[in-house]
């Protein structure tokens, strides 16, 4: 019983292992690339985002 507990805790380690190597400078580096390629215009009449993919992208 306490072998398969612990089985089960080493495969739920490897299966998060690999999302938790990632660093976050890389994630928000990427995300802030994006959002400066992207123009957002709010139009106050219809309450609506129009966003338009910049030319540099």
């Amino acid at each position: 019983m306490k072998e398969n507990r612990v089985a089960q805790n080493k495969e739920i380690l490897h299966k998060t292992w690999k999302f938790q190597r990632i660093p976050h400078y890389h994630v928000e580096k990427k995300f802030y690339r994006h959002m400066a390629t992207l123009e957002a215009i709010y139009s106050t009449r219809t309450r609506l985002f129009a966003v338009e993919l910049s030319k540099t992208y």
